[in-house]
């Protein structure tokens, strides 16, 4: 162990110990040359550990980040390896934590969110991303500008997909993920995604998940003042299961920022219960639509297409000619055509004759044509997974949107994307592809749940035809989707995590059974949907 006023490599010298733990000892050091500082790492080389702590080194010389420490110097001295890093002024959040000042929510949030853009930082380094394995209070420095810098990569590795399980196991009580001391354990981004709320747990609670009675249990037991949104962060993240928590450092963010700012609008702060600052007034109209306003624009606009348009389509009473699910988007990144997708690859799977007409312009239907270049019914179309798809004719043509509900399927999908946008003076103003939306026997608006996408619902809540849409929310949030369904008085489902769409998972499949209810077969001859295909 070093003592005050030691000199290393003729130019270090030793201030005061900063810290210790089973590897060894942390050292603030002053460059006797130019009268910086550092801190100094101090590793005994003839111990044995569990982990490689040249690593370490190597791991720092790939980061560039202001909140992370570079490597300034390595040497050996001794039996004793010397890592020579960058020295952050400021408290450790541990500290911080024990006197408890500067534990309030306002403050969590803050750091939280800093703490996720060093994860977006470090998991999106290539070729590999680095998984930090070891976040905790103790490896957390708080600046004078209450700026978040997080230090000891000793236990951080390299992940590279498709490897084996992590070769150690290693990671503090309380604060590792359980496949960190699993046996077939592979640690990924989400290992570091439950050590933020394991650590965002200890500030808001005082408890160290790492002492008895070594659990944690909702934030609101222990500290009422805490918000619902909060406590159903920390409570996502700390999931046992990888695939229940937020599935990436972004997602997590992104939750992070909605809460910040439903809480900042809500009256009364964050005791505020509702939305109604927001889509209030917008829930009152959806109230007071005028449904026989609503029957005769349907109506009028059915009355343009074909003979096999006829009241009462439904499998359910017998599939007459072609049933019509319109899908659109409230706004750009809604997922629109993921779920369009999924719901027609959803029917194909339960053996109905399936098509998709896109009338979005997507490039994602040429990826897939490319790599699915089987034809389908009609020419012009391509079949992947049991799904024909179209895309449309020449601009504001529907010649192939006739030839499709002509070409005898039980189903029709419209991806119709963006369907009403905003216009130069401020005016909503609806696209030609809005009919289709008024026209078709079930309509879907895919629609954004963070509190800032409102704003893109809103004028579709308004249209008289929206009183038998069905809405589906793509929401890493459920705090806030249960919000919205309060004040919208409407089908409103939020739309599970599956990002490959012909994949279709248990959770996938019953929103699609629940989503397309209204033009599917009852319930109890759910075993029998294969007989309409014959």
């Amino acid at each position: 162990m070093l003592n005050a006023g030691d000199v290393l490599e003729g130019k270090y010298r030793i201030i005061r110990l900063l810290g210790q733990g089973g590897w060894g000892h942390v050292y603030l050091a002053e460059n006797l040359k130019v009268g910086n500082r550092w801190a100094v790492k101090e590793i005994e080389t003839a111990q044995e550990f569990r982990v490689n702590f040249l690593a370490e080194p190597e791991i720092l010389k790939k980061l560039n980040h202001s909140s992370l420490p570079r490597i300034i110097d390595i040497f050996r001295s001794g039996n004793f390896l010397y890592i020579i890093e960058d020295y952050f002024e400021g408290i450790g959040l541990k500290e911080v934590i024990g006197t408890r000042e500067m534990c309030t929510e306002d403050n969590a949030i803050h750091w939280a969110k800093q703490l996720c853009e060093i994860l977006i930082y470090l998991h999106g380094l290539e070729p590999n991303p680095i998984i930090y394995r070891d976040m905790k209070p103790g490896n957390i420095i708080i600046d004078r500008e209450n700026q978040v810098r997080l230090i000891d990569f000793g236990i951080a590795r390299e992940f590279k997909r498709g490897g084996s399980s992590d070769t150690t196991f290693i990671g503090t009580r309380g604060y590792a993920a359980p496949e960190q001391f699993s046996v077939d354990g592979q640690s990924d981004e989400r290992t570091d995604i439950y050590g933020l709320g394991a650590t965002l747990y200890h500030v808001v609670t005082g408890a160290n998940p790492g002492q008895p009675p070594f659990e944690m249990v909702p934030v609101r037991q222990l500290n009422p003042v805490i918000s619902e949104g909060l406590e159903h962060f920390i409570s996502r993240c700390v999931q046992a299961d990888p695939g229940k928590r937020y599935q990436g450092a972004a997602e997590a963010l992104e939750a992070l920022n909605a809460l910040e700012t439903l809480e900042s609008i809500e009256p009364g702060g964050r005791s505020g219960s509702t939305l109604k600052t927001i889509i209030g007034t917008v829930a009152g109209s959806l109230l007071r639509r005028d449904r026989d306003s609503f029957r005769k624009e349907r109506d009028s606009l059915r009355k343009e297409r074909p003979s096999v348009w006829r009241e009462g389509i439904n499998p359910g009473r017998g599939l007459i000619g072609t049933v019509v699910i319109a899908v659109g988007g409230a706004s750009r990144g809604t997922g629109c055509t993921h779920t369009a997708i999924a719901a027609a690859a959803f029917l194909a799977g339960k053996g109905f004759k399936t098509a998709l007409l896109e009338l979005n312009e997507n490039p994602v239907y040429y990826t897939i044509q490319e790599e699915y270049p089987e034809a389908g019914l009609l020419e012009g179309s391509f079949r992947h997974s049991g799904v024909d798809f179209y895309s449309q004719g020449p601009a504001g043509s529907n010649d192939m949107l006739i030839k499709v509900i002509r070409a005898g399927y039980h189903y029709l999908v419209l991806d119709l994307g963006v369907v009403c946008r905003t216009g130069a003076k401020g005016i909503f103003e609806k696209t030609p592809r809005y009919d289709e939306m008024v026209r078709a026997d079930l309509t879907i608006l895919a629609a954004g749940a963070a509190v800032w996408q409102l704003k893109d619902l809103a004028p579709y809540l308004r249209e008289p035809a929206a009183g038998s849409w069905r809405f589906a929310f793509r929401t890493p949030e459920m705090y806030l989707f249960h919000k919205i369904n309060k004040e919208i008085p409407h089908t409103c489902l939020p739309i599970p995590f599956a990002p490959a769409p012909f994949k279709l998972t248990p959770e996938t499949e019953g929103f699609y059974t629940k989503m397309l209810e209204p033009v599917l077969p009852p319930l109890e001859n759910k075993k029998k949907w294969s007989v309409f295909s014959k």
